[in-house]
């Protein structure tokens, strides 16, 4: 078990439910019944609400000053022991310290869209001519905000 939990937003690119699609039912059933045990309705209501709003506003890497700003703002009220901006660029870091000796624990995701227009027709879609959020880190963003809840 982890004494100490460091939580960066930066660079970690993981496996999209897509890639794998016979496992896409029964892994949502799986994610809904554990995200209800660990999280209040209002908590996945607000992330839920915060994936589509970085889907709406992607930014495009080196250029992420407007999510950074909001995932910051985020991470502020779940009251870190320290939060490091400029790493890279417009990462940031939110650092959890128990304050006891041990191993610590890393948990990284990308912020940046891509420079592709996105098709999609539904209400969250890209507002960003030519850039979009179809890479999934607007997902892995959100994810990791929820794990700082």
């Amino acid at each position: 078990m982890a004494h100490r939990i460091r939580f960066k937003m930066g660079a970690f690119v993981g496996l999209q439910a897509e890639s794998f699609p016979h496992w896409e039912q029964k892994t949502y059933l799986c994610k809904k019944k554990f995200m209800q045990d660990l999280l209040s309705p209002k908590e996945i209501e607000s992330l839920v609400a915060m994936r589509k709003k970085l889907h709406r506003n992607p930014e495009l890497s080196g250029k992420e000053k407007e999510t950074a700003e909001f995932i910051k703002s985020f991470l502020a009220k779940t009251n870190p022991d320290a939060m490091v901006e400029g790493l890279g660029g417009h990462g940031l870091a939110a650092v959890y310290d128990s304050g006891n000796s041990g191993p610590s624990v890393l948990l990284r995701a990308d912020m940046d869209a891509l420079p592709i227009q996105e098709e999609n027709h539904f209400p969250h879609r890209s507002k960003a001519e030519g850039v979009a959020h179809l890479c999934g880190h607007d997902g892995h963003t959100t994810i990791l905000c929820g794990v700082a809840l």
